[in-house]
């Protein structure tokens, strides 16, 4: 999950949010060609900020609100206090009506668009949560002016692919806009589940052979999330309070657990996940769908976490070679959680976790694995840098480096 360990911090800051004004990324800019590649940058799990509207919402608690407008949700550290993360945990949460996920009626939602979106995901008077900021001031030293030749892509991260079907669309207007302003290939840099999706984005029917190679030069993955994360596991089981001590990790699990994102990170056997990911004197579940389904009814999970892990399966486990140039950078040699093992049964409390080698988030074995499973199709390249953790890695200045010579490559 993509939310920065210095998250924790922000719960002991009595703050005033100071929101900043945001452009839209996308624009009739005509100016005279440049000698670089255009870039797109696509941001990892919750590393977009998303903003909220209530009208007439029928609010949880009478202390949260019923009619507000536009305001920043994720992410708000005021709203995810213990007076108020019911009322944020409200406001996140989608339905599932059986058929489709919905939002909840009376809350809309929008992102903060462009660069805007992925720079920063909490700038406060006194603290700023850096994300792609470090990155994206090196491209604009480098010359790059955004709604020219830099653009940002954020998107809803609590959905899967098959919730984004406007925001795939988009992926591709952006990349070809960006092509005919430049008249030059563009050069495509995620992180996290971004690479997931845009790998997904990759595969569809229409994204033919010969629009990659006429629109993308290469494609630069930071930490991908290719067979999912482990930490999914731990959002279904326990919940994620992402390092607030202030609120119980069951505070934030019903939310979590209405995010088609928990289902589509599952991690997924044919990506080397090939070690149980839960262990129990009774059974051992592996990252199969049969197995997970087994494992939501030992948790009493509702049908809704039945249904979406059904209906993310499929995509999940889209990991076509993307068939252009690939450079592949991840963080390795820090203790990340694979796998649970239960002395008793499943859900007790009496557990340890195994760790494994990767981000702290991400294995770095299922990196890897596709390195090897795509060099036959096209050239991919897979680099490790040793004690990079998962959020922290897009701000790295050895990542940085290596980004921006291979953005400079024709």
């Amino acid at each position: 999950m993509l939310v920065p360990k210095t998250l924790l911090l922000f719960f002991f800051l009595l703050i005033v949010f100071v929101s900043g004004s945001s452009t839209s990324p996308l624009n009739d800019k005509t100016e005279e060609e440049t000698s670089k590649n255009p870039i797109v940058i696509i941001p990892g799990c919750m590393g977009s900020k998303l903003e909220a509207k209530l009208t007439d919402h029928k609010k949880k608690h009478w202390w949260c609100s019923s009619n507000k407008d536009w305001f920043l949700l994720w992410i708000n550290v005021e709203l995810f206090v213990p007076e108020l993360i019911e009322c944020a945990g409200d406001y996140m949460q989608l339905e599932w009506d059986g058929k489709a996920i919905q939002y909840q009626k009376g809350i809309d939602y929008r992102l903060v668009p462009g660069l805007e979106g992925i720079q920063y995901l909490q700038p406060t008077l006194w603290f700023v949560e850096k994300y792609f900021h470090k990155m994206i001031e090196e491209f604009k030293n480098e010359g790059y002016q955004e709604g020219r030749d830099l653009f940002g892509l954020p998107y809803d991260f609590r959905m899967g692919p098959n919730n984004l079907t406007t925001w795939f669309k988009e992926v591709k207007s952006y990349i070809e806009t960006a092509y005919n302003i430049n008249n030059k290939k563009v050069n495509v840099i995620t992180h996290s589940m971004g690479g997931k999706l845009f790998n997904y984005f990759m595969a569809q029917k229409e994204i033919t052979k010969e629009w990659k190679a006429t629109y993308v030069s290469k494609w630069i993955p930071i930490a991908p999330a290719w067979g999912g994360a482990f930490e999914t596991i731990e959002e279904l089981i326990w919940g994620m309070n992402f390092g607030d001590i202030l609120v119980k990790k069951t505070e934030y699990r019903p939310f979590e657990r209405s995010f088609p994102m928990s289902y589509y990170l599952l991690p997924i056997e044919n990506v080397d996940w090939s070690e149980p990911i839960i262990v129990t004197p009774q059974k051992n579940y592996m990252a199969t769908l049969p197995d997970y389904l087994e494992m939501m009814n030992a948790l009493d999970l509702p049908q809704s976490s039945k249904d979406l892990a059904t209906t993310q399966w499929e995509q999940m486990n889209v990991i076509d070679p993307p068939m252009v140039p690939t450079y592949i950078l991840y963080g390795t040699g820090v203790d990340t959680n694979c796998q649970v093992e239960y002395s008793d049964y499943l859900g007790s409390d009496n557990y340890k976790i195994k760790t494994c080698s990767g981000d702290g988030t991400v294995s770095d074995v299922t990196v890897v694995a596709l390195c090897e499973d795509w060099k036959d199709d096209h050239f991919v390249s897979c680099e490790g840098f040793k004690d990079r953790e998962h959020v922290s890695i897009v701000e790295d200045d050895d990542i940085i480096n290596r980004v921006n010579s291979l953005v400079k490559q024709d």
